[in-house]
């Protein structure tokens, strides 16, 4: 019943030229490397998003995602690690990440992270609302 709702859901915007946001539900184990320079973007991106989470113009989505957030830490330099999360929306800012890198020219770092961190913000939050919807 929740695939059919989610595939008509897509369907019918796709008939009317817009993207509905794919939540499928599948996850994967994703592993991360965390020694030297990895460990030290481990931390920061990590960080960025709890402060992204916590920013007034972040979606109301953004509560949750926080939530999930607290009490995870990055572990001790030269420990990788290994997180579950949504292939889909793993796919999906990466291809983000590869769009964004692509129009790097002419843009300063931080207009760059600026970019990324509203577009990966609003795919986060419009994947998660979708998966409420779908499983209402």
């Amino acid at each position: 019943r929740r695939w059919s709702f989610a595939t008509d859901k897509m369907k019918l915007a796709e008939d009317k030229d817009e993207v509905a946001p794919n939540s499928a539900p599948l996850k994967e184990v994703y592993l991360f490397a965390n020694e030297g320079e990895n460990h030290t973007n481990n931390v920061k991106q990590l960080e960025a998003m709890k402060k992204a989470m916590e920013d007034a113009s972040a979606p109301a989505e953004a509560a949750k995602i926080k939530k999930m957030l607290e009490g995870f830490k990055i572990p001790a330099a030269g420990e990788d690690f290994s997180v579950q999360l949504p292939r889909k929306l793993i796919d999906d800012l990466k291809a983000t990440a590869g769009g964004i890198a692509a129009q790097k020219e002419g843009k300063s770092d931080s207009e760059l992270d600026e970019m990324w961190w509203k577009q990966a913000g609003e795919l986060v939050a419009g994947y998660y609302k979708q998966r409420e919807e779908v499983e209402k």
